[in-house]
């Protein structure tokens, strides 16, 4: 019984409490600080700046030797020797590797011997029909001069058959052996001597030095804004902290249909980019590709532009009127972006200019209109951080500091 009587006393004296307090409370005075929403908020403004914007996208690449030769025999064989170790330099036209070429040479040289027994019967079938020539009709007849004609027309075609074969023999003998396609140095040798390689097995593989290319993939959606000559900034894992200036040299015309990818090609070594060569072939590396370079008269912070429906806008600091400042929103153009900063223009003529303020840490709890207590972005917090009696304060803290989180 005295529980059930003491509830609705304790709700009696509170009631009463807060009715003398609002009773009591001095009144507040139209066009302060107090006025309309009692709030004021906080906020971090920086200044709009004229500056250059340089666009640029993130790509990836592999270094690759310009030129790499994966050597096989046209013919099958055995290997009979390889004139090379792995890491070995090689000059062009140098012999890299042997097929066992002793029953071919044996077959070349019958091929020899029966091309000389054909030049000399052609030889003697000449003369013969020669002589026919000379000869009258009375001497000899016509059906026997038109025979000795024929014998020697077909002695001269064994003999351009035999020289044929010879000529095919000879160029499968030379099929025996490798040479380097150009200056290079051995990187494979998956074979060794004594091995029965099929045609086209893979025996050995060059790879040309002095001419390394980065083969970078750049995004369709952004190649047709990539040009030859374009900067890009490289950086690779296996350097840490090192960066390497180059500029792309070459856009290919063609996007791979699989992954939608431009090859773009920078000649490293042409540029005199790592002139040490530690960007080994194979290599992945990474680089900012600029895209553009803008001479923007409004810079802005990414935080201080937020999304919308309707278009990205952002709060400018207006001073305009009595009491304290004034959020004004500005809806804006996003002309280009670098990292956290964005070139932007006014939606309304002359709604934003060189050195106006904009709110950022804190953009994002604002209304139009909302009264504000401006502090430089970095700078020390807005005095009277916390809300006092009759005044609801935003904290910056509690405002997201990008677009996403708004």
């Amino acid at each position: 019984m005295l529980r059930r009587l003491l509830f609705p006393l304790a709700a009696l004296a509170l009631a009463g409490f807060l009715l003398e307090r609002a009773w009591n409370r001095p009144p507040v005075a139209a066009g302060s600080e107090e006025s309309a929403f009692h709030m004021v908020f906080p906020v971090g403004v920086v200044p709009v700046e004229a500056a250059e914007v340089v666009e640029s996208i993130e790509v990836v690449g592999e270094v690759a030797a310009a030129r790499r030769s994966v050597l096989a025999f046209e013919r099958a064989g055995t290997l009979a020797a390889l004139e090379v170790e792995l890491g070995d330099p090689v000059r062009t036209g140098q012999v890299l590797a042997r097929l066992d070429n002793a029953v071919l040479a044996e077959e070349v040289a019958a091929a020899e011997a029966a091309v000389a027994l054909a030049r000399s019967d052609a030889a003697l079938a000449r003369r013969e029909a020669e002589r026919a020539r000379s000869l009258s009709d009375r001497e000899l007849s016509a059906t026997d001069r038109d025979r000795l004609e024929s014998a020697a027309e077909a002695a001269e075609l064994r003999l351009a058959r035999d020289e044929a074969d010879l000529r095919r023999l000879r160029v499968l003998l030379r099929k025996g052996q490798l040479e380097a396609p150009f200056d290079g140095v051995v990187v494979s040798r998956p074979v060794a001597p004594g091995t029965f390689l099929a045609a086209g097995q893979v025996c050995l593989e060059v790879l040309e030095q002095g001419h390394r290319e980065l083969r970078l993939e750049i995004p369709a959606a952004a190649a047709a804004r990539v040009h030859a000559g374009a900067s890009v900034l490289l950086g690779a894992d296996e350097l840490p902290g090192e960066e390497f200036a180059a500029r792309l040299d070459r856009l290919l015309p063609q996007a791979s249909p699989d992954s939608r990818m431009v090859l773009g090609i920078v000649r490293l070594d042409e540029q005199g980019v790592d002139p040490e060569g530690r960007l080994l072939p194979g290599f992945f590396l990474r680089g900012r590709l600029e895209l553009r370079r803008l001479q923007a008269p409004a810079v802005v912070p990414r935080a201080a532009v937020l999304p919308d429906a309707r278009g990205p806008y952002l709060y400018l600091v207006s001073e305009e009127g009595e009491g304290p400042p004034r959020a004004q929103p500005v809806p804006v153009r996003i002309r280009a972006r670098e990292g956290q900063r964005l070139a932007v223009e006014s939606l309304v003529p002359g709604a934003l200019e060189t050195g106006d303020r904009v709110c950022v840490t804190g953009a994002g709890k604002l209304f139009p209109g909302a009264p504000l207590r401006p502090v430089p972005e970095g700078g020390p917090p807005a005095a009277g951080g916390a809300a006092s009696p009759g005044h609801a304060e935003a904290s910056p803290a509690s405002a997201e500091s990008g677009p996403e989180g708004r």
